[in-house]
């Protein structure tokens, strides 16, 4: 009965976590996620992550389905709102041909292309030039290590600094949403790296929003006593908050 007590108890807060999570999608960062349908297990992976661990809001095509007039409308949409085209270049990638014309509209609209490459395929045709993350295994770490990457982009490159408001207001969204452990210690290391290189800070909404997190997500309040002391040094030392758990 307990067990069964959980599970509901934990997918009625997956829910109202999401709602919440849903109303804060247009000040996140968005991505436009293009691949084969061949790769499409792989790329709800990256979804996952980007949406958990970086609070970028990810949207995801049926890659080369056959797909009607509506769904090419809808698709055409999200890449028209995209801040970020993140294409899977795979050999599966060469096949459909809409992957490849959703490249060419983000080029002509001169998007933020962001390639990823499976199985030591380099970009071709209109993106033959961009430095690509590459995929080597595909495990966990590795997703995680190029997602990481590609959030940190707007504090590293001239090219993205305009990003850099709502890549923070992405990682508060993440960090108010954490359903597990393991993610509000990723979040909560991405924090202290963003703030040892000195490139960004959060707004004081955006501090306040933490610190209601972290005293009523379970996920947050209920880390263990390495995560919470390392919060609350974080919070000390560069905002001057204190917190109470």
């Amino acid at each position: 009965m307990d067990n069964i007590f959980s599970w509901v108890l934990a997918n009625l807060i997956d829910k109202r976590l999401q709602k919440l999570f849903n109303k804060d999608r247009n000040k996140q960062i968005r991505v436009f996620l293009s691949y084969s349908h061949y790769d499409e297990t792989l790329v709800k992976r990256i979804a996952t992550c980007f949406e958990k661990c970086t609070g970028f809001a990810v949207f995801y095509s049926g890659g080369d389905l056959d797909l009607g007039e509506e769904d090419y409308i809808q698709i055409l949409n999200h890449l028209n709102k995209a801040d970020y085209i993140i294409p899977l270049i795979s050999e599966n990638f060469k096949c459909p041909p809409f992957a490849n014309q959703e490249i060419g509209i983000a080029k002509a609209k001169n998007k933020k292309i962001i390639p990823l490459t499976l199985g030591g395929i380099d970009p071709f045709g209109f993106i033959q030039h961009r430095q690509a993350y590459k995929f080597d295994s595909c495990s966990e770490d590795e997703i995680l290590e190029a997602v990481t990457k590609i959030f940190f982009l707007p504090c590293d490159s001239s090219h993205y600094t305009r990003y850099k408001l709502r890549a923070m207001e992405s990682l508060t969204c993440a960090f108010e949403h954490s359903d597990h452990f393991r993610t509000t210690s990723i979040l909560i290391g991405t924090m202290l790296q963003i703030h040892q290189t000195g490139k960004a800070k959060f707004t004081h909404n955006q501090i306040a929003r933490i610190i209601n997190a972290a005293r009523k997500n379970p996920q947050i309040h209920y880390a263990n006593e390495i995560l919470m002391p390392k919060l609350a040094k974080f919070l000390k030392d560069y905002y001057n908050k204190t917190i109470d758990f």
